[in-house]
């Protein structure tokens, strides 16, 4: 047990989670010279159908990130050539037209500013080669309590308390298109 916010006991893993909130959103002193920083992860969506990449998104962002999204494989690699800022995770869509998932991750894999950015697959596809930076296959339908819990871990997020992503995914649903209680999540080999 250690002391947490206002003097109230905590377990040490609510602790370390709070002072990660309080690092999330303190300020320095005006004055100070010091320049503010992001400290919300930033993530990139490449999906195609656009009521799956909106709920996505809205999960996502209603989790506490801040989420790119692209509606192709093409779209993604320009803003990924063009961008100066690194992502925390990239979740990809591996069945893209055009430029395909593989297309998308063997860019990230070779271009030396996103080489370490991990790469989590989305697929209703049966094969999917753990290739380069690839951390994870995530198999569509996918469940929205799950997902979460798959990004916070590999962003090192702590542990959310039970049922939150479920009630905020039913109130920030905008296109009425429930996520399906599905999801299969294989380790990258390393």
């Amino acid at each position: 047990m250690s002391v947490g916010l206002r003097g109230l006991a905590t377990t040490s893993t609510s602790a370390r989670w709070a002072s990660r909130i309080l690092a999330r959103f303190a300020l320095p002193p005006r004055g100070s010279g010091i320049a503010l920083v992001r400290s919300v992860p930033r993530l990139m969506l490449v999906e195609d159908d656009p009521d799956l990449r909106s709920n996505l998104r809205d999960l996502l962002e209603s989790g506490g990130y801040e989420v790119i999204s692209c509606a192709d494989g093409r779209e993604a690699i320009d803003h990924l050539s063009e961008s100066t800022d690194s992502f925390a995770l990239i979740l990809l869509d591996w069945l893209l037209p055009g430029v395909s998932g593989a297309d998308v991750a063997a860019y990230i894999d070779g271009d030396p500013r996103h080489a370490q950015t991990r790469v989590v697959v989305l697929t209703g596809h049966d094969r999917v080669l753990h290739e380069g930076g690839v951390a994870a296959v995530i198999a569509k339908p996918v469940r929205a309590r799950t997902l979460v819990e798959v990004v916070d871990r590999l962003v090192g997020m702590p542990p959310r308390e039970p049922g939150a992503v479920a009630r905020r995914t039913h109130e920030n649903s905008h296109s009425g298109r429930a996520f399906a209680p599905t999801l299969a999540l294989r380790p990258s080999r390393s």
